[in-house]
């Protein structure tokens, strides 16, 4: 299985692209952007696909593109970023302490992560 995030841009929006390989299509429940650092869970701050305002299903064996606006940014609240808060998920996401996650039916709390722009991530 692997991971690939591609962050293309952070001004008005970040487009966010998420390979996904080796997952059972009819596993894959949602995938999205968490604020958290390296290791350590953290709470949803906007979803890529299956829930949210990006309700589409994932699709398996294809590249998730999704696009990030403010009014997709949801929280988390008890993390400080509170719904719409823009600048602050652009601020986790260049200090490293964000990251993307695909969650299945068989595992639940998360199929596959990776951090986005986390200074220690491999090319």
């Amino acid at each position: 299985m692997r991971l690939r995030l591609l962050v293309l841009a952070i001004l008005a929006l970040a487009v966010l692209s998420v390979a996904i390989a080796g997952i059972v299509a009819a596993n894959v429940l949602f995938a999205h952007v968490h604020f958290g650092q390296r290791g350590v869970a953290g709470g949803v701050a906007a979803f890529l696909c299956g829930g949210g305002t990006k309700p589409a299903p994932c699709v398996p064996g294809t590249t998730i593109t999704g696009t990030i606006t403010p009014a997709d940014v949801q929280g988390p609240a008890g993390q400080g970023i509170a719904p719409g808060e823009w600048n602050e998920l652009v601020a986790a996401i260049r200090a490293g302490v964000a990251y993307a996650n695909v969650h299945s039916m068989t595992q639940q709390g998360g199929e596959i992560r990776g951090q986005i722009n986390d200074n220690d991530q491999r090319n």
